[in-house]
Order: C-alpha cells, then structure tokens, then sequence
C-alpha cells in the first residue's frame, strides 16, 4: 500500500507556484472608494410582469380544460422547477 498517498491532503493544490522575487512583485490594488449600487432596470421589470402574465394566462386557460387537482399538481412542479 502507497502510504505517501494516503497521507496527503486530497483538497491541497497540485502545483504549488514559486516564490516571486521582491523585485517583480506587482503592487497591490487599492479598494475602490464607490459603493455598489443595486440598480433595478425598467426593461426586466417590464419582462418579469410579461412572463407572469403569460403564466397567469396560461394558468388560467389550463385551468379550463382540467380538472382542479391537475392544475394543483402541475402548479406544485412548475414551482419546484422555478426555485431549482
């Protein structure tokens, strides 16, 4: 049995990078002084109320032809496949 082997950490890099020289360092980036900001665009809000009305819609006509508990059943699967 390999000993050497089962003693390594399997999670540790394959290749280790050498050392670099003082001299051929590259200097370290300053932090940026502005803030992220979280900008909420037009054009996806005016596609995700599209996408719900088409589902709501379709919800709807589906609800039409079936019965209540295969609507039931296939909302429960398309909301699993929405939070997936």
């Amino acid at each position: 049995m390999n000993r050497s082997l089962m003693n390594k950490d399997l999670h540790s890099p394959a290749f280790i990078q050498a050392s670099v020289p003082a001299d051929k360092e590259e200097p370290l980036q300053v932090a940026s002084k502005t803030t992220p900001r979280n900008e909420i665009k037009w054009s996806r809000i005016i596609r995700l109320t599209l996408l719900m009305g088409i589902l709501s819609g379709g919800v709807y006509l589906l609800s039409k032809l079936v019965t209540a508990q295969v609507v039931t059943v296939l909302l429960i699967l398309i909301g699993f496949v929405v939070l997936r």
